[in-house]
């Protein structure tokens, strides 16, 4: 190249120039790179740090709130409001007609009242609230028969009377009293969802703590807990000789 331009002049050591730029350039890429992969492992430990510490602060909220509940689950227990299971007695999850069947004959035992009959309706569905009628034919004193229908307001499940119609047929002259009583009661399946642990748990007001303050002063039904089968009997053979 020099031979055909003859007058164009190269600097002098340019090729140990190039060869220096590479022997400095090579311990720099190796330094921005070490520099970036540093830079990435900084920011990918940053979002695991912030990621963990978001995981520890629900964490502690969800342990708050469920220390909450139990705390005020706790003072309700204490105050039995949960006692016996009344709240669950005073609306059943399925019929109450077999439970409301028995505190009418317990409360018509107390009060010397004849049951003559008691038929049971089809139950009636409203929404989420089913009602079940339980008519009853009773017979006593006038007094007693007051007794009976007021200690029907203080058991569970809740009953309230609908009807009462007197029957004054071959009643006369006798100081006993003939009645047909309409009581109505009420079931609801219970909620198939529930509010999950970390949703705060709202306390009552002072009018709801009333309402389950009368219903846990109220008398629940009596149901067998265990039934027993009976144990095999041996019988004696009539006809043996």
């Amino acid at each position: 190249m020099r031979k055909q331009f003859p007058s164009l002049k190269f600097p002098s050591g340019t090729t140990s120039t190039m060869e220096d730029l590479k022997i400095v350039s090579l311990p720099l890429f190796a330094l921005l790179g070490v520099l970036l992969f540093v830079g990435i492992m900084a920011s990918t430990l940053f979002n695991k740090v912030n990621e963990v510490r978001d995981r520890l602060q629900k964490i502690t909220i969800d342990n708050n709130t469920l220390k909450q509940k139990i705390e005020i689950l706790q003072q309700k227990n204490e105050e039995s409001f949960t006692s016996d299971n009344k709240l669950t007695w005073a609306l059943p999850e399925k019929s109450s007609s077999v439970y409301v069947i028995s505190q009418i004959k317990k409360k018509a035992a107390d009060n010397l009242i004849i049951i003559s009959e008691i038929t049971i309706s089809e139950p009636r569905i409203q929404g989420e609230l089913s009602q079940s009628t339980v008519t009853t034919k009773i017979e006593g004193k006038l007094d007693s028969i007051f007794a009976f229908l007021e200690s029907l307001y203080e058991v569970t499940p809740l009953i309230k009377v609908n009807n009462i119609q007197t029957e004054e047929e071959d009643m006369a002259g006798s100081d006993l009293v003939r009645m047909s009583v309409e009581l109505t009661s009420y079931y609801s399946p219970y909620p198939i969802n529930i509010p999950a642990l970390s949703q705060p748990l709202n306390s009552l007001s002072a009018q709801e703590e009333e309402v389950v303050r009368d219903i846990s002063n109220l008398e629940s039904p009596i149901i067998p807990q265990k039934l027993d089968p009976q144990t095999p009997i041996e019988r004696v053979d009539p006809f043996s000789l």
